[in-house]
Parts: structure tokens; C-alpha cells; sequence
């Protein structure tokens, strides 16, 4: 079962006062929790085109709460991850159409509500996914705290391209981005490589890019499911740093302590450069045993 639950939010530091994009949601006695970041259309908003914030967190709120109540029905040999997220982003189309969206109106992409998210259900020990990058699954195991899944990562490279032909065409970075490469399997490069990214947002070429499996749990395997605001924080190196001793290290749940300690070492590592780290960010941790505590 899970157990040493520890939940951190914080919104952006840079802007804190915009609406929060992330939402979690957890049924922790059905073995579910998702995590999601609403998406928005930044450089739009600056010029005033885009009519508010409330979307990319609407949206991602209709996922994360759809996801766990789904959970509660999920059987992994009837048709599994890939049509409990199906119904997820048929949720996500039903909203977009009740406040006027207009899918066939490809200009209007700008107002689409989206996010991206990610989602678990664990049933005999096996831990079900299904994920759309910028969120991310990890499962450390053991010691040296080995991640036991291996996510590929698409939207990065999705988003330097996007980046480049901007800059060499002079067109607006959020029209390549929105409208030609998300949600778009045949958007590739010159070399014949995918450049499209996914995105809950009703269509259904989503399923293209999301990512589902299974995996066998273990004793003490440790659960991450972030934004990738928290991304900053992990790394490869020998040692852990105290803000990864207090996300990985379980038994230390005792009021608000650990967030309170987490959000002072995340201060002290914008300081040191880690910019990043000034973004919005959600992390759900847990920890697996196969007897209850």
C-alpha cells in the first residue's frame, strides 16, 4: 500500500500572483493519484490575445479529478491506461466545446484549454501509467535509488525546433508551437524525426504522444510524480542534495516541516542559479509497501 504520502506545491515565484496552472488529485485507498500543469499561451497573453488564465487550470483540474474517479473502475485487462485517458481528454473536448471552442477553427488553437498530466493506479503491486510529458513518473528503488522507469522526452526537442524555425522564418514562436506541432504525429524535421508534442486538449491525435505502462513494484520503491517546474531539483549526481534528502527520504511527514524546509533549500538553489526553480511546481511522493503499515 502507499504510505509516507508528501505533497509540495508552490506557484510561481517569478509571478505569483497569475492563477495557479497545477493540480493533483489522489484516492490513496485505490492506489490512484495524477498530477497535472495547465497550459497557457504566454507570448499571446502579453499582446493581449488571450482572454484570461483560467483554462490551462480548468482543464487541468477536470483531469486530474476525471483520472481518479475513473480509477475506481480500472481494470488493466479491459482496455487499461490507454481508454481510462481516452475518457480523460473526451472530459477535456466536452469543456472546451461548453465554453465555445471551436475545433474546427484551427486559429482559434490560442484558446483551447490544455495541460498536460500524468497519472497512477497500482493493483496487485503493479503500477499502471499513462503520462504526457512535461509531467514525469519516477520510481527509485533500493539504495542507490535507481529509477525504474525509463520515460522517453519528446517535448524538448519539440520545443527547440520550434525555437529554431522561429527564429529563422520570423514567424510567432506560439503559432509553430500551437497550431503545426502540438498534437501533430507527422510534424517532423528535415531529418524525418517527430517534432510534434502532446497535449489533453480534446483531440484525439493526443494518444499519439502519451506514454502508458506497467511496472512491478518493491518493497520501499519510491513514487515521484512531478511538474516539470520541479525538474531543477533531481539530478545525476553522487551525493544527494538536502532539498533530494527531503523529497526522497520517507518517515518525516510530521506537519508541514518537510515543505517548509523544501521551500527554503528551493530559495537557496535560485540563489546559487538554478532559475528554473522559480517556476510553478508540484511533487507527489510516496512510498510503496506490499503490508500495511
Amino acid at each position: 500500500m502507499l504510505s509516507d504520502i508528501f505533497l509540495f506545491h508552490e506557484n510561481s515565484r517569478t509571478d505569483p500572483w497569475k492563477y495557479p496552472q497545477d493540480r493533483t488529485s489522489a484516492l490513496i485507498e485505490k492506489g490512484a493519484f495524477a498530477v497535472a500543469d495547465g497550459i497557457t499561451r504566454t507570448v499571446l497573453a502579453e499582446k493581449g490575445l488571450y482572454p484570461s488564465e483560467f483554462q490551462g487550470g480548468a482543464v487541468a483540474e477536470i483531469f486530474v479529478n476525471r483520472f481518479t474517479e475513473l480509477s475506481k473502475d480500472f481494470t488493466a485487462s479491459e482496455g487499461g491506461m490507454n481508454d481510462l485517458l481516452h475518457e480523460v481528454n473526451k472530459s477535456v473536448y466536452e469543456f472546451n466545446v461548453s465554453i465555445g471552442f471551436d475545433y474546427d477553427n484551427l486559429k482559434s488553437n490560442y484558446w483551447l484549454g490544455e495541460c498536460v498530466g500524468g497519472g497512477c493506479i497500482i493493483r496487485d503491486r503493479i503500477l499502471y501509467y499513462g503520462i504526457l510529458e512535461d509531467t514525469y513518473l519516477n520510481v527509485l528503488r533500493g539504495q542507490k535509488l535507481e529509477d525504474q522507469v525509463k520515460m522517453k522526452t519528446q517535448i524538448m526537442e519539440s520545443y527547440r525546433y520550434g525555437r529554431e524555425l522561429a527564429n529563422s522564418t520570423g514567424r510567432e514562436f506560439e503559432e509553430i508551437w500551437a497550431v503545426e506541432l502540438r498534437n501533430n504525429p507527422e510534424a517532423k524535421d528535415d531529418a524525418g524525426n517527430r517534432v510534434g508534442w502532446g497535449s489533453f486538449n480534446g483531440q484525439k491525435e493526443a494518444s499519439e504522444f502519451w506514454q502508458v505502462g506497467s511496472i512491478q513494484l518493491q518493497d520501499d520503491d519510491i513514487i515521484l510524480l512531478v511538474t516539470d517546474g520541479a525538474l531543477g531539483l533531481f539530478g545525476n549526481e553522487p551525493e544527494l542534495s538536502t532539498a533530494q534528502e527531503i523529497v526522497y527520504r520517507t518517515g518525516q511527514n510530521t506537519g508541514t516541516k518537510p515543505q517548509v524546509n523544501l521551500s527554503a533549500e528551493i530559495s537557496n538553489l535560485i540563489k546559487s542559479g538554478k532559475t528554473s526553480l522559480e517556476s510553478e511546481k508540484t511533487i507527489f511522493r510516496a512510498k510503496w509497501s506490499s503490508t500495511k503499515a
